[in-house]
């Protein structure tokens, strides 16, 4: 009772703190460490504005091939998942042409920094984006943290003035956005106070949303289009799909009637 009150309170809190802000009319660019984060954290904003005739380009930092790779091969998990996110980018209207993948093997981007900085900074030179979409630099796992250093470095090669807004994918799992995880009861403490750190330092951070409900019905088949993600593709109760995170609260609170930024000044 106490953490849907207090959930509540801190969505409240968002909606009337953070300015209503505009994308139109700047090319954008996403950049998503797997395959669905660029759904997950911003897939409403993408919608509405190639909706608007705003330009996107997806940029995906790892090959997907560590999801479930304990039930299927890494090369064909890799293949399945490249070719979702070309079914999910159809949804969001985003074109092929503007799909970029860097397949850095997937998981292990902590120890590609200098590679995968310069690979991005080529891939952004030649977009020159006015707006770039990245991780919360305190998202994670591991890959979504370097996605953002890789993507900061990258910019501090280039010239010009780039907008960037940080978005969250992992940071509205900790307690109050779903329930505490622990493993014993003594661990309860020092979880508790763990995600309770987070989520300040992420109310904190926020200060920019898009309005997305008409274009939540989009988002939701861009998932959809994850099979690997939403779906049990193997009769195993092993293969975990996002929906089984939290009993599915952590997946729904990525569906907000609005996205969350936080703008980089």
């Amino acid at each position: 009772m106490i953490r849907e009150w207090l959930k509540d309170l801190a969505t409240r809190s968002l909606e009337s703190g953070c300015e209503t802000a505009s994308v139109s009319g700047k090319r954008m660019l996403v950049v998503a460490p797997h395959y669905d984060d660029e759904v997950l954290g911003c897939g409403g904003t993408i919608a509405r504005h190639r909706a608007n005739g705003g330009e996107v380009h997806l940029l995906f930092m790892t090959d997907g091939s560590a999801s479930h790779r304990h039930l299927m091969p890494s090369a064909e998990l890799s293949q399945r998942r490249r070719a979702e996110s070309e079914l999910a980018g159809r949804h969001l209207s985003v074109s092929a042409d503007n799909r970029i993948h860097l397949s850095l093997p997937d998981g292990e981007l902590e120890n590609q920094l200098p590679g995968a900085t310069a690979s991005a900074l080529e891939a952004i030179s030649a977009i020159a984006p006015e707006l770039v979409l990245v991780p919360w630099r305190h998202d994670s796992p591991g890959d979504h943290t370097a996605t953002h250093q890789v993507v900061a470095s990258a910019l501090n090669g280039l010239t010009g003035d780039v907008e960037v807004w940080e978005y969250a994918v992992w940071a509205w799992h900790p307690w109050p956005w779903c329930p505490l995880a622990f493993g014993s009861r003594r661990e309860i403490p020092g979880h508790w106070l763990a995600d309770v750190s987070l989520s300040l330092k992420l109310l904190r951070s926020l200060n920019v949303k898009v309005p997305i409900q008409e274009y939540l019905p989009v988002k939701r088949n861009a998932l959809a289009a994850y099979a690997s993600q939403t779906q049990r593709l193997v009769d195993d109760e092993r293969w975990k799909v996002l929906a089984d995170v939290a009993a599915g609260e952590w997946v729904e609170n990525c569906f907000q009637r609005y996205e969350y930024f936080a703008r980089v000044t």
